[in-house]
């Protein structure tokens, strides 16, 4: 999984953003007319059709604005192969492919709110199930937690992250597929213009399900409020009825 990575560039990089959806049209809208990626085609053109029919569009969100485009991942850090040894993730660099959807964000600055969808394929879905297992438990959770202090301590300039919380949130897939819901919470602070002090809530919400060899998530970022739980949920369910249909 992309999490060493998306851990603490989550942590430390701005705080996103994002609006809330028509649910059951926005769900129906993604299965319609959805057919399996053709099994002949080269495995990298069949990933990037299966990323492409299973991460989120403009049209899954109307009204937000794309501030980053659809994307593959960047090759696996020195960082990242630390925190997989940190968790007992398998190496990242046995990960097959990693495609990031594009990036739709709506206000600015200390109330600005973002959300994107990655699909990660994996040697197998045993690697894909230990990989997301490994993650969301309590090593896991201290290994998340001590990357993102670290992170913070090298990030650059006068505002900081702290108070790092880490909690789950209700997850609509539990009981139906290897998956997992969980918010992270910092304190972004600092002395702003004018000695003027700063004290900002960021909120970073994270839900990943397994299907097959896949591992798809879903990250939302709120500055001062957080992301619609609603919206979310509908999102990673929109996601996974893409994945169902949809095969590698």
């Amino acid at each position: 999984m992309r999490r060493a990575s998306s851990a603490v560039s989550a942590a430390v990089g701005a705080a996103g953003s994002w609006i809330a959806l028509a649910g059951c049209a926005v769900l129906a809208a993604g299965c319609a007319g959805a057919t399996n990626v053709a099994s002949t085609a080269p495995l990298s053109a069949r990933i990037a059709d299966y990323a492409r029919a299973v991460n989120m569009s403009a049209s899954d969100v109307p009204g937000l604005r794309q501030t980053a485009a659809e994307a593959p991942e960047p090759p696996p850090t020195a960082q990242a192969a630390a925190f997989a040894r940190c968790d007992g993730e398998s190496s990242p660099a046995l990960r097959v492919a990693a495609i990031a959807s594009a990036e739709f964000s709506e206000g600015q600055a200390a109330n600005r709110r973002s959300l994107h969808s990655v699909v990660e394929v994996l040697p197998s879905p045993a690697v894909a199930e230990r990989n997301l297992a490994a993650f969301q438990g309590k090593l896991g959770a201290s290994c998340y937690v001590r990357f993102v202090e670290a992170a913070n301590r090298r990030r650059p300039g006068a505002l900081r992250y702290g108070h790092t919380r880490m909690s789950p949130l209700p997850n609509p897939l539990a009981g139906e597929v290897p998956s997992f819901a969980r918010r992270v919470t910092n304190i972004l602070h600092g002395t702003g213009a004018g000695g003027r002090p700063i004290a900002i809530t960021v909120y970073h919400d994270t839900y990943a399900f397994v299907q097959g060899s896949a591992e798809v998530a879903l990250l939302a970022s709120g500055s001062s409020s957080p992301v619609s739980l609603a919206a979310e949920q509908r999102l990673i369910e929109l996601l996974y009825s893409r994945a169902t249909v949809h095969h590698l």
